[in-house]
């Protein structure tokens, strides 16, 4: 909308209704002549599709503000408070005052103005005794909105486009203004807070106050505060003048001290809170008084702990030696982060005597984590050892022995051992395995076992490894996990007998989807009346056990803690297939029960998997409704053909010709679903499930609706961009075939089957699936 004379001459405008809104314009006619109002498209998207009904009405512009000139400003205290309590304002309707802002620095503002273009609105503060006081502005509905204060005198002292200012060196005593604007020029900006209070600084704003923080063998974090927080106090000196990193010091910084522990080292770490970014340095007094006049000297400074953004700094020096810790903001925000010292103290297992013996189940059973912190590296020889060889083999990177731990397993009478870790707050880490000679601590000497050393292999982490090493069964092996990237810290291990066991055996897999564990929520799995809590601690836990016929099997479900949606747990026996599936969450209490039978308790196959295939002899209407892909997932890029996206909630059959002849179908179904089928069948597939080779028919086409094989198609395989038939089969007497039929559109999966034969008649059988001893359907049927 515009406003223009009879000559086209315009005056104001606004293309509020671009992209959404209402158009307005308070426009001040300065001469006597006839305007007019024009209504138009551009700049917007001509849109015919939008085109309809307005309505224009002219009215004289509402009252301006009762603080639309500084002499009618709103006064916010005083003096000031010593905290922000903010007030409601809003420059709608409000009009031009006398004066032009001429400190606003370019950048978020976008010009030396802050874009001043009037519409502005007053507010008053007493100036506290010291002479600071800080601003804060907080846009409610309004647009970018800028505020500059002013004098006594009506000076402008300050102008802030971020929302933020602390001033100081002000009269105490006196009247400051605070004028506020829209900088993008808009009459109606809508709503805004504004509070302005005393900066009081924190108790720690000084060395002379630091905060005395405890060295601990854990980190017990101290929550602080950087607001209000001023620069060094006078008298205090630092060498280097200025940090040796995290420039400039934005937010103002704080102080903490820590005392140096008998270990004689220590690392001071942050979290973030409300400030993710900040920088820190460590000094000692070398000169004067902390209260000054005094001098400190920097000896470690960092703003970054790895991937993080916040800092942490190890120090080493004398027992009972002050360190003094600055932390501040990059930036000039200010808010709140956390801060911990903790001492040093390597885990036990840092050296190969002191390796913690890991239990071999049947499973991957994690237990509670491991960690890498403070470990140190092990050298070629330790304490009770005389040779301990570097690992090698490894595609290693960086300093490929840091933080090294040690563990021992025993290999079971199998001779097989696999080792498995999921990541935690170590997410990189790489594993060599030893034998130890026949030796033991304190003359332990170490062998790696040739190629037993990895830094990939893990399906919970693409830096964390994976091993599976042969040896003779009681040998010893020494497991050593070191940190090969990333931050130290946590991380999960677990050895396991990758043998099947003899007799009844089930596997129980407990899933957590977040990977951070169950909160101390469990599983308790009976069996003849033993029972046994189990959690997970990462992303994946796995218990196989064994049971006798007649024994009861039970599973109860006990939940603690939030996100209990992440939680699943399912329960296979040892074929593979579903005794039971959770519900996500689990239910709480008794989940399931059952008795172990002779045949194992093993379930029938799903139809959705390729052992479940339903035999099929006439036509008959066929309606399930098949998960995804069942127990197993048949399909893989050897032996789908066509089918790039293996199964996807579809069904397996399979039928036999009792006479030569030729084989077509159609798979009816409703309009606007998309089925595909593979056939598999002489001379490729061997009756094998999974399907040994691909399909020799094979339908992928995205034409919806019924789908099959018919006597005028010619291709064996349609790819997506084909019709939605291929060609017929030409059958011998008792041949097998196997039918896989695909809901691309995942919607159950429902339809009509319909054979036809052609020439001569095809008899249809079906096959008892475990020996393929074929006999005639019931019915004789004949496809017709």
């Amino acid at each position: 909308m515009a406003i223009t004379n009879t000559g086209s001459t315009s005056y104001a405008y606004d293309a509020g209704s671009c992209g959404g809104g209402l158009s307005q314009i308070t426009f001040v006619p300065t001469i006597t002549q006839p305007y007019r109002i024009r209504l138009f498209q551009n700049p917007c998207t001509v849109n015919a599709a939008q085109c309809g009904t307005f309505q224009v009405a002219c009215n004289p512009p509402p009252p301006a503000p009762s603080n639309d000139e500084v002499a009618g400003a709103i006064s916010l205290g005083s003096p000031a408070p010593v905290v922000c309590s903010m007030i409601s304002g809003t420059t709608a309707w409000a009009t031009q005052s006398a004066s032009i802002p001429s400190t606003c620095a370019a950048g978020p503002c976008g010009s030396s103005s802050g874009l001043f273009s009037g519409f502005d609105v007053w507010y008053s503060v007493g100036v506290p005794a010291l002479g600071n006081l800080s601003v804060i502005l907080s846009e409610i509905s309004a647009g970018p909105t800028t505020f500059a204060v002013y004098n006594s005198s009506m000076v402008e002292v300050a102008c802030s486009c971020t929302g933020f200012i602390s001033l100081s060196g002000l009269v105490g005593g006196s009247i400051a203004y605070i004028r506020v604007w829209p900088r993008s020029g808009s009459v109606n900006s809508g709503s805004f807070e504004l509070c302005a209070y005393e900066p009081i600084p924190p108790p720690n704003d000084n060395p002379c106050g630091a905060v005395a923080l405890p060295v601990g063998l854990s980190c017990n974090l101290t929550v602080f505060s950087t607001e209000s927080a001023t620069s060094l106090q006078a008298g205090m000196t630092t060498v280097p003048a200025a940090p040796s990193c995290g420039l400039p010091l934005g937010g103002g910084d704080v102080w903490f001290t820590a005392v140096m522990p008998a270990s004689g080292v220590m690392t001071i770490t942050s979290q973030a809170g409300t400030l993710t970014d900040m920088a820190m340095a460590v000094y000692t007094l070398t000169a004067g008084n902390i209260c000054a006049p005094g001098t400190l000297t920097q000896v470690g400074c960092n703003d970054t702990n790895g991937a993080s953004t916040m800092p942490a700094q190890q120090v080493n020096g004398a027992p009972g030696t002050t360190y003094y810790v600055r932390m501040w903001n990059k930036t000039a925000a200010f808010g709140t982060a956390s801060i911990c010292a903790v001492q040093n103290m390597p885990p036990p297992n840092d050296d190969p005597c002191g390796a913690i013996a890991l239990p071999v189940n049947l499973g991957c059973t994690f237990g509670a984590p491991f960690s890498t912190q403070f470990a140190t590296p092990t050298g070629n020889t330790a304490l009770g050892a005389v040779s301990i060889p570097d690992p090698t083999g490894c595609p290693l990177s960086g300093a490929p022995y840091t933080s090294d731990v040690w563990f021992t397993a025993v290999v079971p009478a199998s001779g097989q051992l696999v080792l498995d870790t999921d990541d935690g707050q170590l997410t990189n880490a790489a594993m060599a395995v030893y034998t130890a000679g026949g030796t033991s601590c304190p003359t332990l000497s170490l062998t790696q076992i040739a190629g037993a050393c990895t830094m990939t292999g893990s399906a919970n982490g693409a830096g964390m490894p994976k091993l599976t090493i042969t040896q003779p069964p009681g040998t010893p092996v020494y497991i050593r996990i070191w940190r090969d990237g990333g931050n130290d810290g946590t991380f999960l291990l677990c050895a396991r007998n990758p043998v099947v066991p003899a007799g009844c055996y089930y596997t129980l897999r407990l899933a957590d989807s977040a990977g951070d564990g169950w909160n101390g929520g469990f599983v308790t799995l009976c069996v003849g009346g033993v029972c046994t809590n189990y959690t997970v601690y990462g992303s994946l836990s796995t218990i196989v056990f064994t049971a006798s016929v007649g024994q009861v099997v039970t599973l109860s479900y006990t939940p603690v803690g939030g996100f209990q949606n992440q939680i699943s747990y399912n329960l296979q026996a040892s074929n593979g297939f579903n005794i039971f599936v959770s519900s996500n969450p689990p239910t709480s209490g008794f989940n399931a029960g059952f008795t172990v039978n002779a045949a194992c308790n093993v379930p029938a196959a799903p139809i959705a998997d390729c052992l479940g295939a339903f035999p099929v002899c006439s036509n008959q209407n066929i309606s399930l409704a098949p998960g995804n892909f069942g127990n197993t997932q048949d399909l893989s890029p050897a032996n789908r053909g066509c089918l790039l996206t293996n199964e996807r909630q579809g069904a397996w059959y399979r039928f036999t010709s009792n006479a030569a002849g030729t084989i077509a179908f159609t798979i009816q179904v409703a309009v606007g679903t998309d089925y595909d089928f593979g056939v598999w069948g002489p001379p490729t597939w061997n009756g094998s499930c999974p399907p040994n080779a691909p399909p020799i028919r094979c339908n992928w086409s995205a034409v919806t609706g019924n789908t099959g094989l018919n006597y005028t198609s010619l291709n064996a395989t349609e790819n997506a961009g084909g019709p939605p038939f291929s060609r017929w089969i030409d059958a011998l007497p008792n041949q097998d075939f196997l039918l896989y039929i695909d809901n691309y559109t995942m919607n159950g999966l429902t339809f009509l089957w319909s054979g036809t034969t052609h020439r001569t008649p095809s008899w249809i059988a079906f096959c008892r699936w475990n020996s393929w001893s074929c006999r005639p359907c019931r019915d004789h049927g004949r496809w017709t």
